[in-house]
């Protein structure tokens, strides 16, 4: 049969984002928190702190291990981009300089010029470089070459092992957290059990201990087709747990009642809004073109501009 009463929709509601379930748990423990002199809800705030508390503390773990999962990230594809516009055309060139293009040992080394050092995935293109250094083999007019081509494997190698390292840790404290999202939204559900018997007799009182405007909107829509959704206190500024390329458009919509902005970074620790952003006004939208912003700009931030209200963005990629 199937289930009608204690359905728990704040688990509904923030399924398939941690961000937006960190937002719903503490907005509710702030909320209970401004009564905590009230004895009815001091009895509430002791049993919801200890959930709290617990998803707070993996929940920054989780958000340690992405943001390292995604300095590798960006190690790995800064690597990529100097193989494909340094690296690849200057070998090229190289063995052109000792065999000419068109000779059969040019042929033999580099059949394609340089596509086996930038086609296909990073494996692809490892493999591509560790057969053109056994092909350089004991040849000593390609020793040079050779020296570069092979210092430069290492590197990337060690590059990718990092990061598919970290792609393997966040997975699994993601599995982890995932179990203190199901079990912290289940706590709420006895909160809202707890306010629903306190207020029995005016029950609106209830819906002001949680983020109802937040949920209608995300509810039951776990899915990235409604965009990624951005909370904000007043005046934070908040590292965003997306990643993206760099060949994406966003289309950045503020439905606040105050300005927002959006800005990007090469580091993690941006704790003040640098002079290059995007202004997006309350109730506007706004596209950002993510071509447009510099390489090593992998870091994407979230600002309020309001000192007094909470704000509220959403993101959505118009263009992969």
């Amino acid at each position: 049969m199937k289930q009608f009463l204690a359905i728990n929709h704040h688990a509904n509601a923030c399924k398939g984002s941690q961000i937006f379930a960190n937002y719903l748990i503490n907005y509710l423990n702030n909320k209970l928190n401004g009564y905590s002199g009230d004895p009815d809800i001091a009895a509430l705030i002791t049993f919801y702190f200890v959930f709290v508390k617990e998803y707070n503390d993996g929940y920054a773990t989780w958000h340690d291990a992405f943001n390292f999962e995604m300095s590798t990230t960006i190690d790995q594809n800064t690597l990529l981009d100097e193989l494909t516009k340094v690296k690849a055309p200057a070998w090229v060139v190289d063995v052109w300089k000792i065999y000419p293009k068109g000779s059969a040992k040019a042929k033999a080394l580099i059949p394609h010029d340089r596509q086996a050092f930038i086609s296909g995935n990073v494996y692809d293109r490892i493999a591509g470089i560790t057969t053109f250094i056994k092909g350089c083999g004991t040849d000593a007019a390609l020793a040079t070459v050779k020296i570069d081509a092979t210092a430069f494997l290492t590197t990337l190698q060690d590059a990718v092992s990092a990061h598919d390292a970290a792609v393997g840790a966040l997975k699994s404290i993601s599995k982890d957290q995932e179990k203190l999202r199901i079990k912290t939204t289940d706590a709420m559900l006895g909160v809202e059990g707890g306010l629903t018997k306190k207020f029995f007799d005016d029950p609106e009182k209830v819906d002001t201990f949680f983020a109802i405007s937040a949920m209608r909107r995300r509810y039951g829509k776990p899915s990235t087709d409604e965009g990624y959704p951005i909370f904000l206190q007043p005046n934070e500024i908040k590292l965003l747990d997306i990643k993206f390329k760099g060949t994406e458009v966003w289309e950045v919509s503020n439905v606040a009642d105050h300005d927002a902005c959006i800005f990007f970074s090469d580091v993690s620790t941006v704790t003040v809004i640098p002079p290059v952003k995007f202004v997006i006004p309350a109730g506007e939208s706004l596209q950002i073109d993510l071509n447009t912003l510099r390489a090593e700009f992998r870091f994407a931030y979230a600002a309020n501009l309001s000192d007094e209200s909470d704000g509220e963005l959403n993101i959505v990629q118009v263009v992969k």
